[in-house]
């Protein structure tokens, strides 16, 4: 027999042999072994050991907002609660960063729109309105012109 030292490791090599052998083995079934569900016997049980009855809900407490259509039933009480952002845009330009750095207080920004000009409304980002800048107690405000087409529908109606 051949000597069967690793010469690196200095351990013994598998021998050979032991390979053939072992694929020579007979494989063993690779199919599970059966499994036995569990059977449910409902005889056994008995009729009087269960009883089904349908679900009762308290109905939902609902409240309609004003200007809401009640004829529709449309109730956006659920939804009163949600926060919008809502923006206002003058208008809209593009500048290079070192104009952007080189501006200072007095520096003026020529925007793409004419003084007078509506400015637009967006809520999440979305145009919805249009309207024109008013001043009211030293606040800025908007007084709504034009109502976008689809903005209606996207909040349900209600005006």
């Amino acid at each position: 027999m051949a000597d069967t030292t690793d010469p690196i490791t200095e351990e013994a090599a598998p021998d050979a042999g032991a390979a053939e052998a072992v694929a020579e083995a007979p494989a063993e079934s690779a199919a599970p072994a059966a499994y036995d569900e569990p059977v449910l016997d409902f005889d056994a049980l008995g009729t009087n050991s269960f009883a089904v009855s349908p679900a009762e809900f308290q109905p939902l407490e609902t409240e309609v907002l004003p200007g809401a259509d009640s004829d529709s039933g449309m109730d956006l009480g659920v939804l009163a609660t949600i926060p919008l952002e809502v923006t206002v845009e003058l208008g809209r330009t593009s500048m290079q960063v070192r104009e952007v750095l080189a501006l200072q207080p007095g520096s003026v920004v020529e925007l793409d729109r004419v003084a007078g000009e509506a400015v637009d409304v967006r809520i999440n980002e979305r145009l919805v309105a249009r309207g024109e800048v008013v001043i009211i107690a030293d606040k800025f405000g908007i007084r709504l012109t034009e109502i976008m087409a689809g903005a209606t529908a996207m909040i349900g109606g209600a005006r």
